[in-house]
């Protein structure tokens, strides 16, 4: 049972790629026959990122109906390779958002392990940043608002993927910090930078599914 589970753990992690989201616990009874003899032994095996969910509000005039492309198109901006327009939302950035939320950012015991109050403990971001203290927002499972960074996609300093909101009109890259948040997370292999790569590459691993959310 002991070499069971620690193959188990070892496992699920691809060696250190991933982050422990959760853990199951209990007893089990090997070679009982019909109830009688056995040996009873415990186990505790740790388990990753199984199913993630992409929110994305596609009733956009709370009318009660899915909108048509013409109206959501008048909310959204879906273009990746154009400036986001004034006064929409940029799909890119709420799927990366969301994305980086399905593979164990903002949640698990890797996240938790993390986090004190709002002042995050893991030893990337903290030399990326500068400091921990304050790096977390008050909700706990988002980087705190107006934390910047340096974008790996151009260079340019900007807002981090992972602060709890967003603006109109406004574009979000990969940052520095982000990354380095996903690092301490045990991911040690992250895709290159690029608007698509990481996107494609969550979907490729299958960690993503898409519902209906309402604003």
């Amino acid at each position: 049972m002991a070499a069971a589970e620690t193959a188990s753990n070892n496992v699920f992690k691809r060696g250190t790629q991933s982050p422990t989201i959760g853990n199951i616990s209990g007893s089990s009874t090997l070679g009982a026959v019909e109830g009688v003899g056995g040996t009873t032994a415990s186990y505790s095996l740790n388990y990753g990122p199984v199913v993630g969910n992409l929110w994305f509000d596609d009733d956009t005039d709370n009318s009660g109906g899915t909108d048509d492309y013409a109206r959501l198109s008048a909310f959204w901006h879906f273009d990746h390779s154009t400036s986001v327009a004034s006064g929409k939302y940029d799909f890119y950035t709420v799927a990366l958002h969301e994305i980086l939320h399905a593979i164990g950012y903002g949640t698990g015991t890797e996240w938790n392990s993390n986090v004190s109050g709002t002042t995050w403990t893991g030893a990337n971001g903290v030399a990326t940043h500068g400091t921990g203290v304050g790096l977390i927002d008050g909700g706990g499972a988002h980087l705190a608002t107006s934390i910047s960074s340096t974008a790996l996609d151009g260079g340019a300093t900007q807002d981090v993927v992972m602060s709890p909101s967003i603006s109109t009109g406004v574009r979000k890259t990969l940052t520095d910090l982000d990354l380095a948040i996903l690092k301490d997370l045990n991911y040690s292999a992250v895709p290159e930078p690029g608007h698509a790569a990481l996107v494609f590459g969550a979907l490729a691993l299958g960690f993503v599914g898409m519902r209906r959310r309402r604003q």
